[in-house]
């Protein structure tokens, strides 16, 4: 996993406290990839959250994390329990847990 000690604590920290305690927070995409560089921050953040609600937890969180971490590209995708995009099944078979 590329990220630092400090940049998964601050994710986990400020996903817990904008999305609730019970957040799940997944890293995927090219960043569990010990071997490659670069590439943006891909995020599974799962939880129970309805639309508006969403987005203000969503754009809160990006807002936090950026302001501790510097600008760094960082894509979010949410989804409740039961979720059956392909996305959120591809982050959720190849993703870490943080």
């Amino acid at each position: 996993m590329r990220l630092t000690n400090t940049e998964r604590d601050t994710i986990v920290s400020q996903a817990k406290q904008c999305f609730g305690p019970a957040t799940r927070i997944m890293l995927f995409g090219s960043r569990t990839d010990d071997s490659r560089r670069g590439g943006d921050i891909d995020l599974l953040v799962q939880g129970q959250w309805e639309g508006r609600e969403a987005l203000q937890c969503k754009i809160r969180f990006l807002v936090e994390v950026k302001a501790r971490l510097g600008d760094q590209r960082i894509d979010v995708v949410m989804a409740v329990p039961g979720d059956r995009r392909p996305i959120v099944e591809e982050a959720t078979r190849e993703g870490v847990a943080l």
